[in-house]
């Protein structure tokens, strides 16, 4: 399994060099944007550490499949990671196990309640014998700075295009055009976990890909009117929290092309505030309650 990840070199060897040096720790922190590879090389990290083999086996099947007993996963669909759930783990960690670690995998760790945080942080002061905690974050600002403190951090950036582009050409089970090819390195944003949905889901690919051709031209229309249209037409959609998600990764990906394009400084500070608009909006709208289609509407009358 090791070898099958794709890109974060550094960071594996990194990992693969405690493991080695037996100076695995009993927390690290995984940092990175979303749908970068850092829960893929989470559970990777834990198979190795229970098989003692970077190879994928059986144990490693386990833990994909969450049915490895001495290996916790909560993943981001759980939602609010809230106090009861950390009790759990402070009742999974005191029992005793057959494997060589306890392992606990939490993804977007900064989902936890105020009181969640302070009983994972409580562990993790005085964390039992053979436990690893392997946490992933998004948001490491949101972090209590005691609890990132307790952790060894794993920065996790882009990879980089070339590397994708082989990954994508040394398919063999899938057949892409080049065209294809050219489109998803375009839309991923150097993401591998979003190069592997456009491969696995072709259905996602094409509703990704035709979304953004709406966004761009949508926005090279100054028409208010038809832009306010569009966002109406958006927030139609059947699963309209997954259409706004793929709303907000286009227009994301066309500023930031912008940015790259426009190297005068005036231009580079207004896509930059705008770029700021986008994720603002993007937060509330993930965050609170707001009223999705009044802030669509202000977000389209700023770009």
């Amino acid at each position: 399994m090791w070898d099958s990840i794709v890109g974060h070199s550094t960071q594996l060897k990194r990992l693969e060099h405690d493991i080695r040096n037996n100076e695995v720790g009993h927390a690290y922190l995984f940092v990175g944007p979303a749908e970068i590879g850092k829960t893929v090389v989470a559970k990777a990290f834990a198979s190795y550490l229970q098989s003692g083999s970077p190879e994928r086996s059986e144990i490693t099947e386990a833990i994909l499949n969450k049915s490895h007993v001495d290996t916790l996963i909560f993943p981001n669909q759980d939602g609010v990671l809230k106090i009861k759930q950390i009790r759990r783990i402070t009742d999974a960690m005191s029992q005793s196990f057959s494997s060589p670690y306890h392992i606990c995998i939490i993804e977007n760790v900064e989902r936890m309640t105020t009181a969640a945080a302070n009983g994972v942080l409580k562990i993790l002061e005085e964390p039992p014998m053979g436990t690893v905690f392997i946490l992933t974050t998004e948001k490491v600002n949101k972090l209590p700075p005691t609890l990132v403190s307790r952790t060894r951090m794993v920065r996790f950036s882009d990879i980089s295009r070339q590397t994708l582009l082989q990954y994508l050409e040394g398919l063999t089970e899938i057949e892409l055009t080049m065209k294809q090819i050219e489109t998803m390195l375009s839309l991923s944003d150097g993401k591998m976990g979003r190069i592997f949905r456009f491969v696995h889901q072709p259905d996602y690919f094409e509703e990704y890909r035709k979304l953004y051709d709406d966004v761009l031209q949508c926005l090279r229309s100054e028409d208010i009117v038809t832009r306010f249209r569009f966002i109406e037409d958006l927030l139609k959609s059947e699963d309209v929290d997954r259409t706004v998600s793929l709303f907000f990764h286009s227009i994301s990906h066309i500023v930031r092309i912008m940015m790259k394009e426009r190297a005068e400084k005036n231009n580079v500070l207004k896509i930059n505030e705008l770029y700021a608009s986008i994720e603002k909006a993007r937060r509330l709208i993930c965050d609170t309650n707001v009223n999705k289609k009044l802030l669509l509407e202000n977000l389209m009358l700023a770009l």
